[in-house]
Protein backbone atom coordinates (compact mmCIF):
# COMPACT_ATOMS: atom_id res chain seq x y z
CA UNK A 1 0.00 0.00 0.00
CA UNK A 2 3.17 2.54 1.00
CA UNK A 3 4.72 2.19 -2.45
CA UNK A 4 1.06 2.66 -4.25
CA UNK A 5 0.52 5.67 -2.23
CA UNK A 6 4.42 6.68 -3.03
CA UNK A 7 3.83 6.97 -6.27
CA UNK A 8 0.49 9.10 -6.02
CA UNK A 9 2.52 11.89 -4.33
CA UNK A 10 4.78 12.56 -7.49
CA UNK A 11 1.85 13.46 -9.37
CA UNK A 12 0.51 15.49 -6.97
CA UNK A 13 3.48 17.09 -7.02
CA UNK A 14 3.45 17.64 -10.60
CA UNK A 15 -0.49 18.88 -10.47
CA UNK A 16 0.60 21.33 -8.17
CA UNK A 17 3.76 22.67 -10.08
CA UNK A 18 1.33 22.55 -13.08
CA UNK A 19 -1.49 24.68 -11.39
CA UNK A 20 0.89 27.36 -10.59
CA UNK A 21 2.45 27.84 -13.75
CA UNK A 22 -1.55 27.79 -15.13
CA UNK A 23 -2.12 30.99 -12.39
CA UNK A 24 1.61 32.76 -13.76
CA UNK A 25 0.40 32.28 -17.38
CA UNK A 26 -3.10 33.72 -16.11
CA UNK A 27 -1.48 37.05 -14.72
CA UNK A 28 0.73 38.15 -17.44
CA UNK A 29 -1.43 37.51 -20.30
CA UNK A 30 -3.58 39.99 -18.74
CA UNK A 31 -3.73 43.82 -20.68
CA UNK A 32 -2.12 46.46 -18.27
CA UNK A 33 -2.80 50.55 -18.38
CA UNK A 34 0.65 51.82 -19.51
CA UNK A 35 3.90 51.10 -19.12
CA UNK A 36 2.51 49.35 -15.77
CA UNK A 37 4.77 46.50 -14.39
CA UNK A 38 3.17 43.06 -14.27
CA UNK A 39 2.29 41.98 -11.03
CA UNK A 40 4.53 39.12 -9.77
CA UNK A 41 2.15 36.30 -8.71
CA UNK A 42 2.39 36.35 -4.60
CA UNK A 43 2.59 33.51 -2.52
CA UNK A 44 -0.69 32.88 -0.53
CA UNK A 45 -1.86 31.48 2.75
CA UNK A 46 -3.80 28.96 0.50
CA UNK A 47 -0.17 28.31 -1.19
CA UNK A 48 1.70 27.79 1.81
CA UNK A 49 -1.21 25.35 3.20
CA UNK A 50 -1.02 23.37 0.04
CA UNK A 51 2.43 22.93 0.04
CA UNK A 52 3.03 21.87 3.53
CA UNK A 53 0.37 19.38 3.45
CA UNK A 54 2.11 17.43 0.07
CA UNK A 55 5.49 18.17 2.02
CA UNK A 56 4.20 16.05 5.23
CA UNK A 57 2.07 13.42 3.91
CA UNK A 58 4.91 12.82 1.38
CA UNK A 59 7.34 12.66 4.73
CA UNK A 60 5.24 10.55 6.38
CA UNK A 61 5.33 7.95 3.52
CA UNK A 62 8.82 8.70 2.38
CA UNK A 63 9.56 7.93 6.47
CA UNK A 64 7.60 5.20 7.14
CA UNK A 65 8.91 3.21 4.26
CA UNK A 66 12.57 3.99 4.99
CA UNK A 67 13.87 0.18 5.55
CA UNK A 68 15.73 -1.76 8.50
CA UNK A 69 17.31 -0.35 11.02
CA UNK A 70 19.88 -3.09 11.59
CA UNK A 71 22.16 -5.32 8.92
CA UNK A 72 24.78 -8.26 9.83
CA UNK A 73 27.48 -6.29 11.54
CA UNK A 74 30.13 -9.05 12.08
CA UNK A 75 32.06 -10.62 9.08
CA UNK A 76 33.61 -13.21 7.78
CA UNK A 77 37.14 -12.41 6.29
CA UNK A 78 38.84 -14.21 3.36
CA UNK A 79 42.54 -12.88 3.73
CA UNK A 80 42.87 -13.89 -0.04
CA UNK A 81 41.48 -16.20 -2.92
CA UNK A 82 40.87 -20.17 -2.56
CA UNK A 83 39.92 -19.68 1.50
CA UNK A 84 36.92 -21.65 1.77
CA UNK A 85 34.10 -21.78 4.50
CA UNK A 86 32.15 -24.54 5.11
CA UNK A 87 28.69 -25.98 6.13
CA UNK A 88 27.64 -29.00 7.53
CA UNK A 89 23.93 -30.08 7.53
CA UNK A 90 21.87 -31.80 9.97
CA UNK A 91 21.05 -34.34 7.51
CA UNK A 92 20.60 -34.50 3.70
CA UNK A 93 18.49 -31.89 2.63
CA UNK A 94 17.63 -30.58 -1.06
CA UNK A 95 18.95 -27.39 -1.02
CA UNK A 96 16.49 -24.78 -3.13
CA UNK A 97 18.22 -21.68 -1.95
CA UNK A 98 21.16 -19.39 -0.04
CA UNK A 99 20.95 -15.39 0.61
CA UNK A 100 24.08 -13.97 1.95
CA UNK A 101 25.42 -10.41 2.93
CA UNK A 102 28.15 -8.92 1.38
CA UNK A 103 30.91 -6.98 2.84
CA UNK A 104 33.80 -5.35 1.84
CA UNK A 105 35.95 -7.05 -1.57
CA UNK A 106 34.69 -7.65 -5.12
CA UNK A 107 35.26 -11.04 -6.47
CA UNK A 108 32.67 -13.92 -7.52
CA UNK A 109 32.59 -17.09 -5.04
CA UNK A 110 33.30 -20.82 -6.07
CA UNK A 111 30.29 -22.46 -4.89
CA UNK A 112 29.84 -26.30 -4.25
CA UNK A 113 27.72 -28.39 -2.69
CA UNK A 114 28.68 -32.03 -1.40
CA UNK A 115 26.63 -35.73 -0.18
CA UNK A 116 29.96 -37.15 0.95
CA UNK A 117 32.46 -34.12 1.72
CA UNK A 118 34.34 -35.69 -1.13
CA UNK A 119 32.82 -34.91 -4.59
CA UNK A 120 31.93 -31.84 -5.31
CA UNK A 121 29.40 -29.97 -7.46
CA UNK A 122 30.24 -26.88 -8.68
CA UNK A 123 27.08 -24.35 -8.72
CA UNK A 124 26.26 -22.17 -11.74
CA UNK A 125 23.80 -21.23 -13.88
CA UNK A 126 23.21 -21.79 -17.39
CA UNK A 127 25.12 -19.48 -19.09
CA UNK A 128 28.17 -20.20 -16.42
CA UNK A 129 27.55 -17.57 -14.30
CA UNK A 130 29.06 -18.43 -10.57
CA UNK A 131 26.93 -19.20 -8.45
CA UNK A 132 28.32 -16.49 -6.01
CA UNK A 133 28.86 -12.79 -7.15
CA UNK A 134 30.18 -9.68 -5.04
CA UNK A 135 29.99 -6.96 -7.30
CA UNK A 136 30.72 -3.01 -6.89
CA UNK A 137 26.61 -3.36 -6.75
CA UNK A 138 26.01 -5.88 -4.81
CA UNK A 139 28.07 -4.87 -1.81
CA UNK A 140 25.92 -4.25 1.66
CA UNK A 141 23.48 -5.97 0.17
CA UNK A 142 21.47 -9.53 0.41
CA UNK A 143 22.02 -11.51 -2.81
CA UNK A 144 20.77 -14.65 -3.80
CA UNK A 145 22.88 -17.36 -4.85
CA UNK A 146 22.67 -19.31 -7.98
CA UNK A 147 22.25 -23.15 -7.40
CA UNK A 148 21.53 -25.94 -9.87
CA UNK A 149 18.16 -27.64 -10.05
CA UNK A 150 19.58 -31.18 -10.38
CA UNK A 151 21.76 -31.13 -6.99
CA UNK A 152 19.60 -33.56 -5.29
CA UNK A 153 20.13 -33.74 -1.75
CA UNK A 154 23.29 -32.69 -0.08
CA UNK A 155 25.43 -32.57 3.55
CA UNK A 156 28.09 -30.33 2.96
CA UNK A 157 28.12 -26.67 1.10
CA UNK A 158 31.49 -24.83 0.25
CA UNK A 159 32.23 -21.24 -0.18
CA UNK A 160 35.44 -20.70 -1.85
CA UNK A 161 36.83 -16.73 -2.23
CA UNK A 162 38.20 -15.65 -5.39
CA UNK A 163 40.01 -12.72 -3.62
CA UNK A 164 40.07 -10.68 -0.67
CA UNK A 165 36.81 -10.17 0.45
CA UNK A 166 34.21 -10.20 2.99
CA UNK A 167 31.00 -12.23 3.78
CA UNK A 168 28.59 -11.08 5.97
CA UNK A 169 26.14 -13.83 6.98
CA UNK A 170 24.24 -16.85 5.05
CA UNK A 171 20.77 -18.13 5.06
CA UNK A 172 20.38 -21.97 3.93
CA UNK A 173 16.22 -22.79 2.43
CA UNK A 174 15.13 -26.16 1.44
CA UNK A 175 11.49 -27.43 0.64
CA UNK A 176 9.77 -26.07 3.82
CA UNK A 177 11.35 -23.03 4.07
CA UNK A 178 14.47 -21.38 5.86
CA UNK A 179 16.42 -23.37 8.03
CA UNK A 180 17.01 -22.42 11.90
CA UNK A 181 20.24 -22.29 13.43
CA UNK A 182 20.18 -25.91 14.78
CA UNK A 183 19.91 -27.01 11.09
CA UNK A 184 23.69 -26.82 10.36
CA UNK A 185 26.68 -25.96 11.95
CA UNK A 186 29.31 -23.98 10.46
CA UNK A 187 33.29 -25.15 10.31
CA UNK A 188 35.39 -23.34 12.80
CA UNK A 189 35.90 -19.92 12.54
CA UNK A 190 33.29 -19.18 9.95
CA UNK A 191 30.79 -18.26 12.95
CA UNK A 192 30.32 -15.04 11.39
CA UNK A 193 28.08 -16.21 8.76
CA UNK A 194 25.62 -17.79 11.16
CA UNK A 195 25.18 -15.20 14.02
CA UNK A 196 23.20 -12.77 13.35
CA UNK A 197 20.01 -15.07 11.53
CA UNK A 198 17.40 -12.67 12.85
CA UNK A 199 18.64 -10.32 9.81
CA UNK A 200 17.74 -12.13 7.26
CA UNK A 201 14.97 -10.77 5.16
CA UNK A 202 11.59 -12.44 3.49
CA UNK A 203 12.46 -10.79 -0.03
CA UNK A 204 15.22 -8.51 -0.73
CA UNK A 205 14.27 -4.85 -1.69
CA UNK A 206 15.75 -1.55 -1.55
CA UNK A 207 14.74 -1.37 2.68
CA UNK A 208 17.34 -4.33 3.96
CA UNK A 209 20.17 -3.32 1.49
CA UNK A 210 22.39 -0.54 -0.42
CA UNK A 211 20.80 0.59 -3.43
CA UNK A 212 21.35 3.20 -6.06
CA UNK A 213 24.15 5.68 -5.14
CA UNK A 214 24.19 4.32 -1.71
CA UNK A 215 26.43 0.96 -2.89
CA UNK A 216 29.00 3.55 -2.88
CA UNK A 217 28.57 5.79 0.55
CA UNK A 218 28.90 2.27 2.84
CA UNK A 219 31.65 0.97 1.24
CA UNK A 220 33.61 4.40 0.57
CA UNK A 221 32.99 4.89 4.76
CA UNK A 222 33.78 1.40 5.49
CA UNK A 223 37.67 1.67 3.37
CA UNK A 224 37.98 5.15 5.20
CA UNK A 225 37.49 4.14 8.33
CA UNK A 226 39.93 1.19 7.90
CA UNK A 227 42.43 3.17 5.87
CA UNK A 228 42.09 0.60 2.76
CA UNK A 229 42.54 2.29 -0.80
Amino acid sequence: MLSNLTILFPLAAALYVLLWFCRWVGIHKKELPGDAPAPRPGFRKGDALALGILTAAYAVVGFAGLGRTRAPQSFLHFETGNYYAQVELDRPRTITGLRYYTGLGTADYTLEVSIDGENWIVQADDEGKPGMTQSYNELFRWCDARLREDNGPVRYIRIISGAEQELGEIALYDEQGLLGPEAFTLAEGCAALGDEQDTVPEEISYKNGTYFDEIYFARTAQEMIRQQW
